[in-house]
């Protein structure tokens, strides 16, 4: 919205997460702008509603099951003393849908 307000000139949008690009998504619109062809929007967390906003939300699939239970498991190893594993990087998936041009 302060963009919007300080009449900042863009042509993309990259939020901290979905849940902020769909609030970025309503001010844009708001603003008389269109996604994509006035503005790319990009998010991140792939959350399940991405798919379903208009235009389909582009944004990065991050394996955040894998790393609640990656981080459970090491918590639990702490709590009984246990040595851990060395954690390989998580990689994240670029999902490209309607809404970058």
């Amino acid at each position: 919205r302060e963009l919007l307000d300080e009449k900042a000139r863009f042509s993309a949008l990259f939020s901290c997460n979905d849940d902020m690009a769909l609030g970025a998504s309503k001010a844009l619109h708001q603003a008389g702008l269109r996604i994509p062809q006035d503005v790319s929007l990009f998010g991140f967390d792939d959350a399940p509603s991405a798919k379903w906003l208009e235009p389909g939300l582009s944004t990065v699939y991050l394996p955040i099951d894998n790393m609640i239970t990656t981080a459970i498991d090491q918590a639990i190893k702490l709590a009984n003393q246990q040595p851990i594993e060395t954690i390989p990087p998580f990689t994240g998936t670029l999902v490209l849908r309607e809404s970058v041009t």
